[in-house]
């Protein structure tokens, strides 16, 4: 048996956004050309950044809460830590955004956990963080898909996957069950 199998990595054209799935945080943006993250705040409601800070820990009740830092430099990118030394230009196209958040409310829904503890919040800082992560995947087109090809003729494709490395390993392991899957279906077995 002589099977040909091409994969082929392709760009998701169309990727949804991970701020459409169930979250931990909540994303309060401002900015005058974006629609950034979950909420939009408006630039003229509040003076500065520790006002907003302080309007999400009293109106929000956001329990945990990190800055989200914008790089606005042919493409974007987002991140917790600020841009400064470690891109390009960062002293000019770069800059806070927003924040983003949880409450106690959204940690006990989405973990069950009535008491927070040093611990706890760490990992929900933790959590936070992934998923500014997987926003800034997101935000810099690194949203990939597969096509398989089974002997020329088109087998499956799959997209959504977040980050390069992701789609290939996916693909790799769909075209390896492929295999498996045709060669058990022409082996032929005798009993002697």
């Amino acid at each position: 048996m002589n099977l040909q199998i091409e994969v082929k990595i392709v760009p998701d054209i169309e990727p949804i956004s991970p701020r459409e799935w169930d979250n931990y945080g909540i994303m309060a943006c401002s900015h005058r050309r974006y629609n950034l993250g979950d909420e939009q705040l408006r630039s003229n409601d509040f003076t500065s950044w520790e006002e907003v800070r302080e309007y999400l820990i009293r109106e929000c009740e956001a329990v945990v809460i990190l800055p989200l830092m914008l790089y606005d430099h042919s493409g974007l990118s987002i991140s917790t830590r600020s841009f400064h030394g470690r891109a390009h230009h960062a002293e000019w196209d770069s800059g806070q955004v927003g924040f983003i958040y949880t409450t106690r409310a959204n940690i006990k829904k989405m973990q069950g956990w009535k008491y927070l503890t040093k611990e706890r919040l760490e990992k929900v800082e933790s959590y936070l963080r992934a998923e500014v992560e997987e926003y800034d995947t997101y935000l810099r087109g690194d949203v990939w898909g597969y096509q398989l090809e089974l002997d020329g003729e088109p087998e499956g494709s799959c997209y959504g996957y977040f980050g390069l490395d992701c789609a290939k390993k996916e693909a790799i392991s769909e075209a390896v069950a492929m295999v498996k899957h045709s060669l058990e279906a022409d082996l032929e077995v005798s009993y002697a």
